[in-house]
């Protein structure tokens, strides 16, 4: 949703690359990779320079301005970065989860690959001392 309100703010105000990373302080590399969608999550600070530099409004992105909380009443401005900060948390809250549940599915892996590298280390070292103990039959002869 913000990589196309980005694209729709830089069409309606006829700005290059250029203009923009000259109007909002940013790489224009950076600029790029958030339009082309390499960077899936650009942060917060990121987006309102971009919005900013180009005459947009913050309030627009994911539909905020029919979010409950937002009083029409008050700086329409700063309750739009209030309330793309909330979206921005919530975003990163998720993330948050998702880390913690590869990172727990990353241990399970690690404690089978451990009982299973112990298993067959058990059983070659059994092997060899089967085949030892039988002394002219097996692999190891004396």
């Amino acid at each position: 949703m913000i990589k196309e309100y980005l694209k729709s703010l830089k069409q309606s105000a006829n700005l290059s690359w250029q203009d923009i990373s000259r109007a909002s302080g940013l790489p224009e590399a950076t600029i790029r990779k958030i339009f082309s969608g390499e960077t899936a999550d650009p942060r917060f600070e990121t987006v309102v320079r971009l919005v900013s530099a180009m005459g947009g409004s913050l309030g627009k992105i994911n539909d905020i301005d029919k979010k409950e909380n937002i009083d029409k009443g008050e700086d329409s401005h700063i309750n739009s970065l209030i309330a793309v900060k909330e979206v921005y948390e919530e975003r990163i809250k998720d993330v948050r989860e998702a880390n913690a549940e590869q990172v727990a599915s990353l241990k399970r892996d690690k404690k089978i690959l451990i009982i299973a590298t112990v298993t067959l280390s058990a059983i070659l070292l059994a092997v060899l001392l089967l085949d030892l103990l039988l002394g002219n039959h097996g692999w190891i002869t004396y």
